[in-house]
């Protein structure tokens, strides 16, 4: 053989080991769970990153939160695996709401904005620990794929001990695509609304913008790399990302859903919150507030942000009836 064609051999092998090693590193960072995370909620440490220009404000409501007593509870998911979560209680409650944190976060972060404000309201709150997050067993993320089963886990946990009262959905980011989702399943007539902070449409979708704007991988290796990633998922995690959406879902959907999402959002794009809404076929309320990053609308325009929620659960709150919107 000539020289030039062991070059090309070479080459060639070269492309695919590194290929390779792209799709594996890009599966890992994106689905498998990682240990060290769970650990590194220094809450002190970390507030500054997460919370940014906020952090003066998110923090003593951080430490609030995280003093506050709580029932500590579990429910098993359809897989098997324990899902963690914690209750907290108030007297004489209008409703529970069952508040869903986001991609690798955790309820104290994506909550603490709301959480003394809702339990002020007369809402009693059941925080959960996501699949593969926090105390929660789970080796693989699913995106809302997997985790909108467990959220019909928590619900029926909520409206077998309080069957009378209303129970409200609220997810933040991955949390918020895991409550849409769950919209397309037999949800417990106990479910009287959704809210909807910066969530994404598709999980592919969100895929494709984190592998061209955060890992900086050039878009001709795109649909091979996601081609190749979603084998793996569905021989590791047991689910095709690309088959669930919160669009698909919503389509079906009859509960009210309020959708919220800062404009400024260079994690999951504002349009996508659009979408979902154009989508959903009840009634709906859309909140996007003009400077507000990722998940940070409740400390941009927090005066608004609660005003809305509360008017929402209280306009809900009482009615069972659902329905398509009326237009």
């Amino acid at each position: 053989m000539a020289w030039y064609g062991w070059v090309l051999i070479g080459f060639s092998a070269f492309f695919l080991i590194g290929f390779i090693f792209w799709v594996g590193f890009f599966f890992r960072v994106i689905f498998v769970r990682i240990r060290k995370l769970d650990r590194r909620f220094d809450f002190e440490k970390m507030q500054q990153v997460h919370f940014g220009r906020y952090a003066g404000t998110a923090l003593p409501l951080l430490r609030k939160m995280r003093a506050a007593s709580c029932d500590e509870v579990s429910v098993q998911s359809q897989d098997g695996l324990a899902l963690f979560g914690r209750f907290y209680p108030v007297a004489d409650p209008k409703g529970v709401f069952l508040l869903v944190h986001g991609y690798r976060s955790c309820g104290f972060y994506d909550f603490c904005g709301v959480f003394s404000f809702l339990q002020q309201e007369g809402y009693s709150i059941l925080l959960i620990d996501q699949r593969s997050h926090g105390k929660s067993e789970g080796r693989y993320i699913g995106y809302g794929a997997l985790e909108r089963d467990d959220c019909l886990r928590w619900v029926k946990w909520i409206s077998l001990r309080y069957p009378s009262l209303p129970v409200f959905l609220y997810g933040v980011s991955m949390g918020c695509a895991t409550v849409l989702m769950a919209s397309g399943l037999p949800l417990p007539e106990t479910v009287h609304g959704i809210v909807a902070d910066c969530g994404y449409t598709k999980p592919d979708a969100i895929f494709r913008k984190v592998a061209e704007e955060n890992l900086r991988i050039p878009r001709v290796f795109h649909r091979s790399l996601l081609f190749f990633t979603n084998h793996l998922c569905r021989l590791f995690a047991g689910y095709s990302p690309e088959a669930f959406s919160t669009v698909d879902a919503l389509k079906t959907n009859r509960l009210p859903v309020l959708f919220i999402h800062g404009k400024a959002d260079r994690f999951v794009p504002c349009r996508m919150t659009e979408e979902n809404y154009r989508c959903c076929m009840a009634e709906k309320e859309l909140f996007l507030p003009e400077k507000a990053g990722h998940a940070m609308s409740m400390f941009a325009e927090s005066e608004h942000y609660r005003s809305r929620l509360k008017a929402f659960a209280e306009r809900y709150g009482g009615s069972k009836k659902r329905g398509l919107r009326s237009s």
